[in-house]
């Protein structure tokens, strides 16, 4: 997880935290001006009982952080397994369904996407490389694909 410039910190500076290296929260979400979640060897898919106690745990403290992410309105981006921690933590689906293998693969923007201040920016299509075991097959409530 990469926590950006937040007031306490100093312009421009970055707090990189390795969440399988122990506890992050408590947190103030609102000392920092971004959040981007980004990829891991865990999996929300997976069931519990194959899941290690730190994997449960970060998974927890996951929900914890991107439900006070949501509710403070603290610009956030998940990615990789970001995606499936905010989507398990939100209240969607999480499965194998739409596993993909390691590649590239064309990404389209929706006319939802262009209006976002982030993926409005991009080309309406581009590359990008992708290898997940599992997706978000339901997003949670209220969320735009």
């Amino acid at each position: 997880m990469t926590i950006g410039d937040g007031a306490n910190l100093g312009l421009g500076a970055v707090v990189h935290q390795r969440l399988e290296q122990g506890p992050v929260l408590p947190l103030d979400v609102t000392a920092y001006s971004g959040v981007v979640l980004g990829g891991s060897p865990f999996t929300v898919s997976e069931p519990d009982s194959a899941k290690s106690a730190t994997e449960r745990r970060v998974e927890d403290e996951l929900t914890v952080l991107v439900r006070e992410l949501v509710a403070r309105q603290v610009p956030f981006l998940g990615l990789c397994y970001g995606v499936g921690a905010t989507c398990l933590a939100l209240g969607g689906v999480v499965d194998r369904t739409f596993g993909e293998p390691v590649g590239t693969t064309t990404v389209r923007v929706t006319d939802a996407g262009r209006g976002d201040r982030l993926f409005g920016a991009l080309p309406h299509t581009f590359a990008a490389f992708v290898g997940h075991k599992e997706a978000a097959t339901e997003p949670p409530p209220g969320a735009v694909v």
